[in-house]
Order: C-alpha cells, then structure tokens, then sequence
C-alpha cells in the first residue's frame, strides 16, 4: 500500500509530513530559537564580511548608508539596537547582503 495519495502527497497528519512542517517553520524564523545576542554577533559577522568583500571602512559605509557612524559602529560592535529595522535594513540594502535571517 502506498504513503501516498491519488496526486502524489501524503495524507494529513502523517507523522514525517508533521516533522517536516515543523523544521521548515523554524527554518523560515530562527529569531524563535536564538538569543538577541546571537542576532547581534550574526549581523556583525555579516557586516564585517561584506564590508572586506566591498572594501568598505564604516567611515564608507555611513556615507553610503547616511547613517550616523556610531550607528554603523555599534552594529561592528555587536552592541546594536535591534528593536529598530530601519537601520538594519539600510545597511543590508547598502551591502546587499541579508542580515535579518539566516
């Protein structure tokens, strides 16, 4: 007998199809399962990163960005506000690299 239905899916509620759902969910949003430090060492490692890749001195960056240095300086720092995305998402665009996931 078939796992499978009559158009090639499992049928509801099987076990591994509810496994499966569960991984991608927590793929899809690693903010549920790290800390708020993690996030900050990860966007630093990223910026640092890029910013080599690039060529780019923070003093560089705030330019293109037009964000405060000390902004771009606390976010090498890992020590970032993270409650705003504006920033974050400057930054990303400027870099074109995504810091806000994994």
């Amino acid at each position: 007998m078939s796992q499978f239905d009559d158009r090639g899916h499992r049928p509801k509620n099987d076990p591994l199809q509810e496994a499966f759902k569960a991984i991608f969910k927590h793929a899809k949003h690693p903010e549920r399962w790290e800390t708020e430090q993690d996030s900050r060492l990860f966007i630093r490692d990223r910026m640092r990163e890029a910013m080599e890749k690039q060529s780019l001195s923070p003093d560089d960056l705030a330019q293109k960005t037009r964000l405060p240095l000390d902004t771009i300086n606390a976010f090498l720092d890992g020590k970032s506000d993270l409650s705003d995305s504006e920033p974050i998402t400057t930054i990303e665009r400027a870099l074109k690299v995504n810091l806000s996931g994994w």
